[in-house]
């Protein structure tokens, strides 16, 4: 006979879960009050509208300001090809950094009128970014993985803080551990790894709070928790056109990428491999017209001005390394 032990703390638990599923099913208590609110929970969206920063009215005050700066890989190019310089859109840039280097929105805004939200977890990094004085809203958060919001003092949701490295991530049990464990091979022997708690909403609940259900150009780089974010997205009541997914994540790929991109093709995405990333962009929409000719030009025009055909970046942009 197969015996295994059970904890005193696992005990104690499946005693009160046995004890509220019998009070639920007599209807002593309500069966939904221990469920996390939903998305769409009106206290919800009006917490979350209340942590919204408004876009800065002061001047611009960013490290490089006479510089373009079109991405990490230059993902904005092909952003400003697609929608043929679009003016006045509207973008999501999750996993903002510090709102300059890298940023994939910081040009649209500058040169071309977009507005948008900006949205980072980490807290050196968000505290940066408000110093640049975007023209954008500002929500110093997680986007939910699970669905579900989590505020700090819960301390459910765990913000690994590794930007010194460049890439930060919340807590999920698999990529988050996988990242840390390639940063602590470059970690000093009295260094850590900088952990936190950190407020965690779902992606709709931010969209509510600002009363927008369409969106340009959504950019999503999270570090591995990028397939939770999309999972629970309520589709059919958004607009989103264009989804940037980064899958590169500093020292491995992103385990999900085969899901994310079946996924995105069951809402109705083309999908187009740029350099680290996927470009999902709606069938419906204005912006998929001739939308693979546009994006393969590009890729060629980038080609051709770097110089070493033996460049990472120059295969990568290649038309034919789709």
């Amino acid at each position: 006979m197969f015996v295994f032990s059970v904890s005193t703390h696992a005990r104690e638990a499946l005693l009160v879960l046995v004890i509220v599923a019998c009070l639920a099913s007599t209807g002593v208590i309500d069966s939904q009050w221990w469920l996390p609110p939903r998305a769409d929970d009106p206290a919800l969206v009006a917490h979350v509208a209340d942590q919204l920063i408004p876009p800065s009215q002061e001047p611009y005050n960013l490290q490089y300001p006479n510089r373009q700066l079109f991405g990490q890989t230059h993902q904005v190019r092909f952003i400003q090809a697609i929608t043929k310089n679009k003016t006045g859109g509207f973008f999501i840039e999750t996993g903002a950094y510090d709102g300059e280097l890298m940023s994939n929105s910081l040009e649209l805004e500058r040169s071309l009128g977009w507005r948008g939200l900006l949205i980072e977890p980490a807290r050196g990094l968000f505290a940066t970014m408000m110093t640049k004085h975007r023209r954008s809203w500002a929500l110093q958060a997680c986007c939910s993985q699970t669905g579900a919001p989590f505020q700090a003092r819960s301390g459910i949701a765990m913000f690994r803080d590794q930007a010194k490295y460049g890439i930060a991530s919340v807590e999920d049990g698999f990529s988050a551990q996988k990242v840390s464990n390639n940063i602590k091979k470059n970690l000093h022997p009295n260094e850590a790894i900088v952990r936190y708690p950190v407020d965690c909403y779902p992606l709709y609940t931010i969209l509510l709070a600002m009363n927008i259900t369409t969106v340009d150009f959504f950019s999503l780089d999270v570090e591995g928790q990028e397939m939770g974010v999309l999972a629970y997205l309520p589709w059919d009541k958004l607009n989103i056109k264009l989804v940037l997914v980064e899958f590169h994540m500093g020292h491995f790929w992103n385990p999900h990428t085969d899901q994310i991109r079946w996924f995105m093709e069951q809402q109705g995405y083309l999908a187009f491999h740029l350099t680290q990333d996927w470009l999902f962009v709606k069938r419906d929409c204005e912006f998929a017209q001739e939308a693979d000719t546009i994006l393969r030009r590009m890729k060629q025009e980038l080609a051709d001005v770097i110089p070493e055909p033996g460049d990472y970046l120059h295969q990568a942009f290649s038309p034919f390394n789709d």
